[in-house]
């Protein structure tokens, strides 16, 4: 190529880089443009519940994400950019909580779920907020003096827990102000404020003396409710706390199996079981705990942290052989290894995010609860009969397989960790998705209705198969990531927390839910009804 030649070059590499330069400049901007067509919004209004009046300054969040708006004078908020997906809107304004709509008395999580769906957007949304109530009170000594400032009070209230069983739990969804538990003042006065209306119980704690429910029991099974009105302010008659001083001295003695030995002079943790509540003590060098007379169940670890093995023993313990030395013969726990990822993936490591991994005990008087990826794999655990629980798999996955060992299923069966054992979790994206409306018996679109979806017997132990959700205010509902099986679906307008997962619970309601089958990729519309409690109970 001659000199003269090398210009006329230069100036079409020139043009070409232009040319390339306007390509991905198109390109850039048309997937700028299928992002921002991809995307809604959310408009609505706040108003005060039962006056309809606007709130302004009105801290309107949603999550995921933290997008936040605040209301004008006219309590109007807009929220732009909003992507598909689940999402929950909660407001915020000091002096009001939020407000469900009338029919609905369960205690709930604040907030409303909506579904956003490609570029659709949600107008003239109504969010009500009322003026919160308070719970004042004091708790004393016999005596008449006031308990000691360690003392808490917890705000409990009466639900499902994640896994079905029925209990009082503390009231932390309600966004109360402050810190909860709540200690006494020095005169043995509380005062808990920014309250939702509804009822709670409560609970006055001070180490293992003292332990009280409202009105002054101590069993919660016959503790009684507190009621709590829009901006009501509750005084508690005061409540006499009795020290519990009937303590026995628990006295112990420890030896490793097979020689083993237990490093040096170990740190132990001792958990008891005082009328069915866990207390945790941690103690060095010594070989006695003082512990309540209504005592039945003592669990003691040594080590267990990295590089060092976890030994147990547990016992029954009788207040009545408290003169004798207990001897706690140590086992040693087993280690939990393996794999948590996706079908056809090789990684490693996979980084799921909000996954939590939960071996729930079985034999053991205490549930040991463990979050991956620092948890399930790479943890010791007691010997003992243990329930794998999935919690917070992605919206679109679910559990393809669970095994341990040498393909011993573990999804629709416990586990019996007896040696060292390795679990393998597969999960997939090619599951079921179920959407529709829940209405009442006269069609009339419901919103807040609890929707959850059953898997048949014989797997109704499978905790990772359920999957429930919360209506919109349209009355809609979407369930993704469902294992393809035989389900039955329910639409409770009333329901505190996961009583699907009740078995006795289920019972009155196993053969009015609606039958689906679920097949892989497959989508259902399905038009729920509202379970009719007054025909339930007719059966």
């Amino acid at each position: 190529m001659s000199w003269y030649g090398w210009p006329q070059i230069q100036i079409a590499m020139r043009r070409i880089s232009i040319l390339l330069f306007l390509g991905i400049g198109v390109l850039i901007t048309r997937r700028h443009f299928l992002a921002v067509q991809s995307t809604g919004s959310i408009e609505g209004v706040v108003l005060e519940q039962g006056t309809d009046r606007p709130l302004q300054h009105v801290t309107v969040t949603l999550t995921p994400g933290r997008d936040v708006a605040d209301t004008d004078a006219e309590g109007h908020f807009r929220i732009d950019n909003v992507t598909s997906g689940r999402y929950r809107i909660t407001p915020t304004l000091k002096g009001f909580v939020f407000s469900r709509s009338i029919q609905v008395h369960a205690i709930r999580d604040p907030g409303i779920w909506l579904q956003v769906s490609g570029n659709s957007s949600i107008r003239n949304l109504q969010i009500r907020m009322v003026k919160p109530g308070v719970i004042t009170g004091r708790v004393l000594l016999p005596d008449g003096r006031p308990v000691p400032r360690t003392t808490t009070v917890d705000l409990l209230r009466d639900r499902y827990d994640d896994y079905g069983q029925r209990r009082l739990t503390p009231a932390q969804a309600l966004n109360l102000p402050g810190q909860s538990p709540f200690r006494v003042d020095d005169r043995g006065q509380y005062r808990i404020y920014g309250i939702a209306p509804g009822e709670y119980y409560l609970r006055v704690i001070s180490g293992l003396q003292i332990r009280v429910y409202f009105p002054g029991v101590e069993n919660e099974a016959t503790a009684t409710p507190i009621t709590v009105r829009t901006g009501e302010e509750v005084e508690v008659p005061i409540l006499t706390a009795r020290p519990n001083t009937e303590f026995r001295p628990f006295r112990f003695s420890y030896v490793s199996p097979d020689g083993i030995p237990i490093w040096g002079e170990p740190e132990l943790s001792f958990t008891i079981m005082n009328m069915g509540t866990p207390f945790s003590y941690i103690v060095g060098g010594q070989n006695q705990i003082n512990v309540p007379r209504t005592t039945s169940t003592i669990i003691a670890r040594a080590g267990g942290m990295p590089y060092r093995p976890l030994f147990y023993s547990e016992i029954q313990w009788d207040a009545a052989d408290s003169n004798s030395p207990q001897q706690l013969i140590f086992q040693r726990g087993v280690q939990v290894s393996g794999h948590l990822g996706f079908q056809n993936d090789t990684t490693t490591s996979p980084n799921i995010p909000g996954l939590t991994c939960v071996l729930r005990s079985q034999s053991l008087s205490v549930t040991t609860e463990t979050k991956y990826p620092a948890g399930c794999i790479g943890q010791q655990y007691s010997k003992g009969i243990y329930r794998l629980e999935l919690q917070g798999i992605p919206d679109d996955a679910y559990v393809l397989s669970a095994t341990a060992g040498a393909d011993t299923d573990i999804l629709f069966h416990p586990i019996d960790l007896r040696g060292d054992t390795e679990i393998k979790v597969t999960f997939a994206s090619d599951g079921g998705v179920i959407t529709g409306d829940v209405t009442d018996s006269e069609g009339k679109k419901l919103s807040d209705a609890v929707v959850a979806l059953v898997p048949d017997a014989p797997l109704r132990d499978a905790g990772s198969l359920y999957r429930s959700v919360i209506s919109s205010p349209d009355g809609s509902f979407e369930l993704h990531g469902i294992r393809p099986g035989d389900y039955h679906l329910f639409a409770w307008q009333e329901l505190e927390g996961a009583g699907y997962r009740n078995a006795e619970f289920m019972k009155r309601y196993d053969e009015h839910g609606t039958p689906v089958l679920i097949e892989k990729e497959r989508h259902l519309e399905v038009n729920l009804k509202i379970l009719d409690e007054t025909k339930v109970a007719q059966n």
